[in-house]
């Protein structure tokens, strides 16, 4: 087990602020729109990313905080799967942002030296198991 990241999280340090993403709106499209998350700063080397963690009522759930620690604990896995497949160069790519949500979580990437983003998902399929799902 890898703990480097998960060491990172402390419920005291989550902050709920609004941003700018992609939500779907009655008619099943998407909009740009305003929402609540709550946010936590993890530190990489010399790079950080945002932990994004769904509230509910300006609050997140217990179950999206245990959701965000699993994302953490697993997140050496996952980049290590991703680079296995070719589908991630850290050389070349940084982590931006992890959204966590009910249904699962999203690893964001940005360029380093190229402009760009992609980001790749991970289907949770129960308290203890997620699966990549694909990119995004």
């Amino acid at each position: 087990m890898n703990d480097y990241y998960l060491k990172q999280f402390d419920d005291e340090l989550i902050e709920i602020n609004l941003c700018k993403d992609w939500v779907e709106n009655e008619d099943g499209r998407l909009d740009y729109a305003e929402i609540e998350k709550g946010q936590l700063t993890v530190v990489d080397g010399q790079y950080s990313f945002t932990l994004n963690l769904e509230t509910t009522k300006s609050l997140v759930s217990e179950d999206i905080k245990y959701a965000g620690k699993m994302a953490l604990e697993l997140l050496p896995g996952w980049l290590k799967l991703l680079e296995e497949k070719e589908l991630l160069d850290l050389k070349k790519e940084a982590l931006s942002t992890i959204d966590v949500t009910s249904e699962g979580t999203e690893l964001r990437f940005v360029g380093i030296s190229v402009n760009g983003e992609g980001g790749a998902y991970f289907e949770r399929k129960n308290m203890h198991e997620w699966e990549f799902w694909g990119l995004s």
